[in-house]
């Protein structure tokens, strides 16, 4: 199986968009924008691929921030 860069954002966004807000458990993190496609970023390194995903909690003083990180 050969997969891209592409690919790979793909399916980390796949698995992790139906993670559930640990605060509002009726969300997902992609319904509440904490992840998105774009902030996901996949480089072909040397013999690996190196993935960065940036997320934002919903507000500055969020108290879940550690088990949203972790969840992820």
């Amino acid at each position: 199986m050969n997969i891209d860069g592409e690919g790979i954002r793909d399916i980390v966004l796949d698995c992790l968009s139906n993670i559930k807000d640990p605060e509002f458990m009726e969300y997902t993190l992609e319904d509440l924008d904490i992840i998105d496609y774009d902030r996901i970023t996949v480089t072909l390194m040397d013999d690996f691929y190196e993935v960065v995903i940036l997320w934002k909690p919903t507000v500055k003083t969020c108290k879940f921030t550690e088990n949203i990180g972790l969840s992820m």
